[in-house]
């Protein structure tokens, strides 16, 4: 494997801490990984043997398949050898995300994890994916999306290593009525940013209900939805002659850079070429 140069990224969103990584072997000889308390991670290149240390001082070597994870309740982990280069991601939920997924899914001790290796799971890989793409700036999350994934993700994991139960629900899908409340509320709040709590609370369903019966009903994630709604808002405003600048803030985008990506994902064209059309 070619060497790389060092990189790490650290991101908070109000749900979530990610950090991502790239480690050369010769500086992770010098500086050890060590994994955060109540986290849930990921190993994008495999080793074939790792040197690993846990609280107390007991060491032991493993093996790490790539495009596996891990899940770490309050033990830390200090890896101190690999045999390769490492490239990570690591997703560290607020205490908040876990408490609600592990009511929720019947699982109170859940709330602190538990240490569990080698977790082959496909969600966890695609999540994964998505706020690595976001780390190395190639698709910028913003808040909405990075809770949706969160709590997606902290509800999968809870569900399937960690001893939670879905609970069965009968009403599969949203009303035309709960919908159209939905609308209104997100065309209200364009320009704050909208959490998936409020979509849930505005349609008077549980969080993890919520994502699974909006996504049923319409095709779309809770994040997909409000984007739309605010292209299409931007789309109209730019019609008006506002600049780009200012539409971006009326819509809700702080960043010029993410409402640029976000039209463009939208509507196949960025807003200076769409100004330029009209002319």
């Amino acid at each position: 494997m070619q060497p790389f140069r060092p990189y790490r990224s650290e991101q908070k969103f109000d749900c979530v801490k990610a950090v991502y990584g790239r480690q050369p072997q010769s500086q992770l000889r010098l500086e050890p990984s060590v994994s955060s308390p109540y986290s849930i991670d990921i190993a994008f290149i495999g080793h074939e043997e790792t040197l690993v240390r846990v609280p107390g001082g007991s060491t032991y070597a493993k093996a790490i398949p790539a495009g596996t994870g891990a899940i770490h309740g309050a033990q830390q982990l200090e890896f101190v050898k690999v045999d390769s280069s490492s490239e990570f991601l690591e997703l560290q939920p607020s205490l908040e995300v876990r408490e609600t997924a592990a009511n929720y899914f019947r699982a109170p001790s859940a709330v602190c994890f538990d240490n569990i290796q080698h977790v082959d799971d496909q969600v966890l890989w695609a999540v994964a994916c998505r706020f690595r793409a976001h780390a190395t700036g190639g698709w910028l999350l913003d808040e909405l999306e990075a809770e949706e994934l969160t709590r997606t993700l902290v509800g999968h994991m809870i569900c399937t290593q960690l001893g939670g139960r879905r609970p069965r629900v009968n009403d599969a899908h949203l009303s035309d009525s709960r919908l159209a409340k939905l609308r209104d509320f997100v065309e209200a709040s364009i320009k704050q940013p909208i959490p998936v709590k409020a979509l849930a609370d505005v349609t008077d369903r549980s969080l993890y209900h919520f994502i699974r019966t909006f996504t049923l009903t319409t095709g779309m994630r809770p994040h997909e939805f409000v984007r739309a709604i605010r292209m299409e808002r931007a789309k109209e405003a730019l019609l008006l002659g506002n600049r780009v600048k200012d539409v971006a803030t009326a819509v809700g985008y702080v960043l010029g850079h993410s409402f640029y990506k976000a039209f463009y994902r939208h509507f196949g064209v960025y807003p200076s070429a769409f100004v330029n059309s009209l002319l």
